[in-house]
């Protein structure tokens, strides 16, 4: 702005310059035609007047030059007042945008500011974060020691549990055993007395009168020799046995329950905090491996397409010239065995209703027993939070078929007769002597 104002004055002023330069110039021709009047006093107006005309003529010749070079100075300066106004213009075109540029790398300044301190604030999240995650991974490590020790007294009491059945099993077979000797020993008892009694029966029938003394005796003191000798070793032998054994069953019945209690109050809550912490820690992960897993099954299934794509491109000519060269065969055998096949079809028409109707009956009712264990199989893979991901409808139709079609083969494997392995015969030779050849006779 100070540049056009000096500009501006500078052009108002030139005018005014020229006219005093004009003016002064004027004044010294007119103090030398006085000086020229006043020395040649003589010299004639006339003389006077040309001389002046002839001066004013060259002044004006003079002052046209001068002024010739003043406008064409004024038009140089005007274009450089024009160039320097574009200069202007340019330069204060730079400022506004170094300006604006200023502003920008200051606002830019700011933002960056921001983010160093929105990056140290993560920073600090991140650090923290860290810190938490290796505090739950040392609360997680001691967990799964616990659930480890737990599980070890768990195995530990199933092992006790277990023998103390083993005890208590053996100890009921015994009892067992025991009643079942005692039942045959009586059983035995009565025989012999319904024998001793049949007996004496047919004793009685065939001689028609009493028995004599000495064999009624003879078998009274056996059967009162047999019960001695049952009161005096085997009911007291017997008796204490039933009772130690009672006796320890109540023991051990009463010893399991108890352990079971406990167990039951104070291990499983354990195992079950354990079990929901484990699940919530690995939960995350096992989600990312599936989908993990999900996305490397898109990207092969991509992939093993493409190259079947280009198999199939590869291999599709020579399919279609191999097609060409059978198709005359194809048609030949169809044309020799469509009259057989139509009267075979006539001789299976009666029966196909038949197969129809049993086919149809069989296929409705593997329909409903495939929807049935899908739906159950659904139900137990939702049941727990760890199979939720693998309930899709594909994995639980082909689990279903597998166990639906599993039975039938075992089945057919079992009926069908197998095939007897044919004995391979050794490579070895065996080592045993050859008897030498007994030489001819003759030779």
């Amino acid at each position: 702005m100070a540049f056009r104002q000096i500009v501006f004055l500078v052009l108002v002023f030139l005018p005014m310059l020229l006219a005093a330069f004009a003016w002064a110039d004027t004044m010294l021709l007119s103090e030398d035609i006085a000086d020229l009047r006043d020395h040649d006093g003589a010299v004639s107006q006339s003389e006077a007047a040309e001389l002046e005309l002839r001066q004013l003529k060259s002044k004006i010749s003079y002052l046209e030059t001068i002024i010739e070079d003043r406008t064409a100075e004024v038009k140089r300066k005007d274009g450089g007042i024009k160039q320097l106004e574009k200069v202007i213009e340019d330069k204060s075109n730079l400022l506004a945008s170094l300006q604006t540029a200023e502003k920008e790398s200051l606002e830019v300044k700011e933002r960056i500011g921001e983010v160093n301190a929105h990056a140290n604030e993560l920073e600090k999240q991140i650090l923290n974060l860290n810190k938490e995650i290796e505090a739950q991974n040392r609360k997680k490590d001691k967990l799964e020691s616990q659930a480890n020790a737990a599980e070890e007294k768990i195995e530990g009491l199933k092992l006790k549990l277990e023998n103390l059945r083993k005890i208590n099993n053996e100890q009921t077979s015994r009892i067992h055993k025991a009643q079942r000797a005692l039942q045959a020993a009586e059983e035995e008892m009565l025989k012999a007395k319904l024998e001793a009694s049949s007996m004496t029966k047919q004793l009685k029938e065939v001689h028609g009168a009493r028995l004599p003394s000495s064999f009624s005796a003879h078998i009274v003191h056996c059967q009162s020799f047999v019960l001695t000798l049952w009161n005096q070793i085997g009911r007291p032998v017997f008796n204490p046995t039933i009772q130690e054994a009672l006796k320890q069953k109540y023991e051990v019945e009463k010893w399991v329950q108890h352990h079971l209690r406990t167990i039951k109050r104070k291990w499983f809550p354990i195992i079950n905090e354990h079990y929901n912490a484990i699940v919530d820690n690995y939960h995350p992960l096992l989600q990312s491996f599936s989908t993990r897993a999900i996305q490397y099954y898109h990207v092969v299934h991509s992939t093993i397409k493409r190259h079947i794509m280009n198999i199939r491109e590869t291999v599709d000519p020579y399919f279609q010239e191999a097609k060409m060269f059978v198709k005359p065969y194809v048609d030949q055998v169809s044309e020799i065995t469509e009259p057989h096949l139509d009267k075979a079809c006539l001789f299976m028409k009666p029966f196909s209703k038949k197969v129809i109707h049993y086919h149809q009956k069989i296929s409705k009712n593997v329909r409903e027993y495939h929807s049935l264990v899908q739906a159950t199989l659904h139900e137990t893979l939702n049941s727990y939070e760890l199979t939720k991901p693998l309930a899709t409808e594909r994995l639980v139709q082909f689990m279903a078929s597998i166990l639906i079609v599993l039975p039938v083969i075992l089945l057919f494997r079992t009926l069908l007769p197998k095939e007897p392995k044919k004995r391979h015969r050794s490579s070895h030779r065996s080592h045993t002597r050859r008897r030498a050849k007994r030489a001819n006779a003759s030779k």
